[in-house]
Parts: C-alpha cells; sequence; structure tokens
C-alpha cells in the first residue's frame, strides 16, 4: 500500500494504490536492509516449503518484481525469524521445525542470496535470530528452550563449530530479538511482560554480557 504524507495536513493517508499482492505462499520470515546506493531499500522474503529467497528493491517510483534466489534449506515451516547484517552483506534464518540456523551472503546491489551454509539440526525450534552492531556474530534463541547461543563469523566455514551457550536460564525463553539503535540487542522472553538484553554484542563468547 501506498501511504501519501502529503495528505491529511501532513498526517499521512493510504492513496487508491493499496492491498497490492507482491508474493503468495510467503514465510513469516521478513526483514529489510538498505540497498547498496545508500538511497533504495532491499525487502527480503522467504517462501514456505521452498529454499527461495525474493528481495524486492524499494525506489522513490514504487517496488520492483522480485529477484528470486533459490540457495539453502527446503524450508518446511512458515516460522522463525530472518535478519540482514547491519553490514547488509549477511542473512541469518532461523528453521523453526528444521531445528537449525542458516547462513546466507547477500548482495545489496543485486538483492542476490548466496553461499549458504547450516548448522546442525540440533537446535530444536529454533526460532529468533540477530547480528552484533559489527555484523562478526550471529545470536539464537529457540523455542520451548531456556538456551541462548552465539555464533563467532570470523571464523568463516567454521562458524557452526563456534557456537556458544551464553545463557541458559531456569525460566526463560529467548525468542524474537532485535538490534536496537543503542547496540544493544533486545529479547522477547516468553509469558514475561519485560526484555532481556545482550548489553556488548560484539564481544566473544560470556564477554557480550
Amino acid at each position: 500500500s501506498v501511504v501519501d504524507m502529503n495528505l491529511q495536513g501532513g498526517l499521512g493517508d493510504v492513496t487508491a494504490t493499496k492491498n497490492v499482492l507482491l508474493r503468495s505462499n510467503s514465510t513469516e520470515r521478513g526483514t529489510m536492509v538498505r540497498h547498496a546506493n545508500g538511497s533504495d531499500f532491499w525487502i527480503i522474503t522467504h517462501d514456505a516449503n521452498s529454499d527461495a529467497f525474493a528481495s524486492f528493491q524499494v525506489t522513490a517510483a514504487g517496488v520492483s518484481p522480485a529477484v528470486v534466489s533459490n540457495t539453502g534449506m527446503m524450508v518446511t515451516s512458515t516460522i522463525g525469524a530472518m535478519k540482514v547484517s547491519p553490514t547488509g552483506t549477511k542473512i541469518g534464518v532461523a528453521g523453526f521445525y528444521d531445528n537449525r540456523y542458516e547462513l546466507h551472503d547477500f548482495d545489496n546491489s543485486t538483492g542476490i542470496v548466496s553461499n549458504s551454509t547450516a548448522s546442525p539440526a540440533t537446535y530444536v525450534y529454533a526460532y529468533g535470530c540477530e547480528f552484533s552492531p559489527d555484523g562478526t556474530k550471529l545470536y539464537g534463541g529457540k523455542e520451548n528452550s531456556t538456551d541462548l547461543w552465539q555464533f563467532d563469523l570470523n571464523a568463516g566455514a567454521n562458524v557452526w563449530n563456534t557456537a556458544t551457550l551464553i545463557a541458559n536460564t531456569v525460566a526463560f525463553e529467548f525468542e524474537q530479538m532485535q538490534l536496537g539503535p543503542d547496540g544493544k540487542i533486545y529479547c522477547s522472553l516468553y509469558q514475561y511482560g519485560y526484555l532481556g538484553v545482550i548489553n556488548d554484542p560484539n564481544q566473544l563468547g560470556l564477554a557480550c554480557n
């Protein structure tokens, strides 16, 4: 839907262009990152029961047709997070029923996703994920679990061997995560009315605090 911010005295209003279907059979995975040109954006989604990523370039003129990349695991559920690194070069995916996390390269000039690598299928109900501000760490949370994991992207092909359990509690389930403008990562805690926080997410292991 297109909103014209000149309408309603500057409050904005939806125009006649609304409810336009961009892609069907999508999962709840959706994220956004700035284009390499510094002005446009990419909206990135993932199809259900598929290995297809769809990247839509959003410009001042509107939304371009999807750039489709077939790579990585065949996602078997619609559940789980997807995030782009602040550097715009990596995509992290949590596969809920696939019980694993995935990393991909992202070209923020072309919208192409490539070079996929997946963790062992030992992270049951993997749900949330997020990158550190410097893009060198990936964090993963799980449904029905009190574990919070860190992976060191500096290890390259050995990234999944760096898995570090940075938090394990008797009560909290660390689910969705979001990098804040203050450089901290905030974590939703299932059935709790407050947030968890990773205070220093650029730091390795337990030093992430």
